[in-house]
C-alpha cells in the first residue's frame, strides 16, 4: 500500500530568519523613504512612521482578533478613495499598507499553510486578471500607450485580490459576515460625509440660484448605490421592526447620497434595485416595502432640511430636472450623444483586435461633439466596452461569468433555509446589489476607477463566503454547521 508523503512546513529557524530579515529590510525602507518623502513635503516623512505604527498595531490587533487587518485595510481605503487631484499622504500609506498585507496574505496561504486558493472560474478571474494587466503592459508598449496611465490600471484592477480575504473572512469566521457588511456601510459613510462637505462649500460659494441647482457630489458613487439597495434589501427580510426601521433609515441616507451625485445612470441603478426588491420579495415582503418606503421618505425629507436648509427647493428641482431628462437624454442630451460617437470608434478597434486587446494606457480619438474637435482618452464609457478595448474577449467573458456566478450564488444563498435568517438576507442583499449595478456599467467607465473595483471585488468576496457557509449547512452538501470559527 501506497504510504502518501506527509507535507513538510518552513522550519521555526528558517520562518525566524525570514522574519528577521523582513523587519530588518522593511525598517530601511521605511527610513529612506521617510528621507526621500520630507524633501518633497515635511509632512510626507511622517507617512512611513505612521505606517510602521500602524503595523505594529495591526499587528497587535491581530493577536486579539484575525478580522483586525482586514478592517484596516478598509479604514485605510474609506479615508484614500478621494477623488482628490495629486498624490494624496494617506493613499501612500492605504498603498504600502494595502500592498503588504496583499503580499503577506497570499504567501502565508501558498507556502505556509498550503490552502487551496483558486477553486472555481470565478477565482481564477479575481485572480488573473490583475496578473494579466500587467501582463498586457507588452501592449502597451507595441501600441505606443502611456506607461503611467498602465501603472495607474494595474493599481486599479489589483483591487480585485481583496476578493480573496474577503471570502475568507466572510466563509471561515462567524463575525466576518456582518463585519464585511458593516465595513461596505463605513465606506459609504466616509463617502456621503465627504460629498456632503463638498455640497456645502459649493452653497456657500454659490451667487446665484442656478449655481445650487446644478451643484453635485461627483465622487464614490459605487460606494453609495451599495448600501442604498442593499439596506433596503435585508431591511425587507429582517424580523420585528426595529432591524428594519434601522436599516431603512440607513438605506435613506445612502440613497440621498446617491441622489445628491446627479449621475443618472445610478438613479436607474436605485431604481432597478427597489423595483427588484418588491418583484423578488414576495408579497409579504413587498407590504414592508411599501410601508417602510412610506417611512423612508418622509425620514429623506426630514434630513434634507435639516442638512441643507433653504437650500432644498433648489436641490430638488436640480434633481428633479434630471430624473425627467433621462427619458430624452438619447436625443437631446449632448453628452450622451457624445458617448455614442466614443463608442462606435472603440467598437471598430475592437471589431479590429477583439482577442488580446490593446493594452492599459493605450488612448484613441474620437469626435468631441461638446468642444467640435478630437478627444484622445484611454478609457470609454461603457465598463464592457472598457474591458474589451483593453484586455480582449477573455478578460470580458471572464467578469461577465463570475458576476453571473455571483448573481447565482446569491439567490441561492438566500433559498438555503438552513443558514441563519440574517446571513440568507445579506445573501439576498447581495444579488440584488449585483443585479442592480449592471446598468450604470453601460455608460460608466467603472471598470476604470480603484473606488469602484474595491467595492465589486468586496460584494463578490461577501456572496462567494457566504456561499461557503451555506454549502456548509446544506443537505447537499458537508454537515458542519460549526465549522465557522469563532469570533
Amino acid at each position: 500500500m501506497a504510504h502518501s508523503t506527509p507535507t513538510v512546513g518552513p522550519s521555526d529557524a528558517a520562518v525566524r530568519r525570514v522574519g528577521q530579515a523582513t523587519l530588518l529590510g522593511g525598517f530601511a525602507f521605511a527610513v529612506l523613504l521617510a528621507f526621500a518623502l520630507a524633501f518633497a513635503h515635511p509632512l510626507a516623512g511622517l507617512v512611513p512612521i505612521a505606517l510602521v505604527l500602524g503595523g505594529f498595531g495591526a499587528v497587535a490587533a491581530h493577536r486579539s482578533s484575525p478580522l483586525a487587518p482586514l478592517a484596516v485595510a478598509f479604514g485605510l481605503f474609506g479615508f484614500a478613495s478621494s477623488y482628490q487631484a495629486g498624490i494624496q499622504p494617506v493613499e501612500i500609506l492605504f498603498a504600502l499598507y494595502g500592498y503588504s498585507y496583499l503580499g503577506v496574505w497570499f504567501g502565508l496561504r501558498m507556502w505556509a499553510y498550503r490552502e487551496r486558493i483558486l477553486s472555481d472560474l470565478r477565482d481564477a478571474v479575481f485572480a488573473l486578471l490583475p496578473a494579466y494587466v500587467v501582463v498586457a503592459f507588452v501592449l502597451t508598449a507595441v501600441n505606443r500607450g502611456s506607461m503611467m496611465g498602465a501603472v495607474s490600471d494595474a493599481m486599479n484592477f489589483s483591487m480585485l485580490l481583496y476578493y480573496f480575504p474577503v471570502r475568507e473572512v466572510v466563509a471561515r469566521y462567524k463575525s466576518g459576515p456582518r463585519m464585511v457588511a458593516l465595513a461596505l456601510g463605513y465606506l459609504g459613510a466616509v463617502a456621503i460625509v465627504r460629498n456632503a462637505l463638498l455640497l456645502q462649500s459649493a452653497f456657500s460659494s454659490a451667487e446665484y440660484a442656478w449655481q445650487v441647482t446644478g451643484s453635485r457630489a461627483v465622487a464614490n458613487e459605487m460606494l453609495l448605490l451599495v448600501p442604498a439597495v442593499g439596506a433596503l434589501a435585508m431591511a425587507v427580510h429582517e424580523r420585528g421592526w426595529l432591524r428594519p426601521l434601522v436599516l431603512t433609515g440607513v438605506s435613506v441616507i445612502f440613497a440621498i447620497g446617491v441622489i445628491l451625485t446627479q449621475w443618472r445612470a445610478y438613479y436607474v441603478d436605485l431604481a432597478v434595485g427597489i423595483l427588484l426588491i418588491g418583484v423578488l420579495a414576495g408579497a409579504a415582503g413587498r407590504r414592508r416595502l411599501v410601508g417602510l418606503g412610506v417611512v423612508g421618505l418622509v425620514a429623506g425629507g426630514g434630513l434634507a432640511l435639516v442638512f441643507f436648509g433653504d437650500f432644498v427647493t433648489l436641490l430638488v428641482l436640480g434633481i428633479a430636472n434630471r430624473i425627467l431628462s433621462i427619458g430624452t437624454a438619447t436625443s437631446s442630451d449632448i453628452s450622451l450623444i457624445n458617448r455614442f460617437y466614443e463608442w462606435e470608434v472603440a467598437w471598430e478597434l475592437i471589431r479590429a483586435n477583439p482577442i488580446l486587446g490593446y493594452g492599459p494606457g493605450v488612448s484613441f480619438g474620437f469626435f468631441d461633439a461638446i468642444f467640435k474637435g478630437t478627444w484622445e482618452k484611454s478609457y470609454v464609457h461603457n465598463g464592457f466596452l472598457l474591458l474589451w478595448y483593453k484586455f480582449g474577449i477573455f478578460a470580458l467573458l471572464g467578469i461577465v461569468l463570475a458576476w453571473g456566478r455571483s448573481i447565482w450564488q446569491g439567490w441561492r444563498t438566500w433559498r438555503e433555509s438552513a443558514l441563519p435568517h440574517s446571513e440568507r438576507a445579506l445573501a439576498f442583499a447581495t444579488a440584488i446589489v449585483l443585479l442592480s449595478l449592471i446598468p450604470s456599467h453601460f455608460v460608466q467607465t467603472t471598470f476604470s476607477t480603484m473606488d469602484t473595483l474595491f467595492a465589486f471585488a468586496v460584494v463578490n468576496g461577501l456572496v462567494a463566503g457566504l456561499g461557503q457557509r451555506a454549502a456548509l449547512v446544506s443537505p447537499h452538501g458537508p454537515h458542519s454547521p460549526t465549522a465557522a470559527a469563532s469570533p
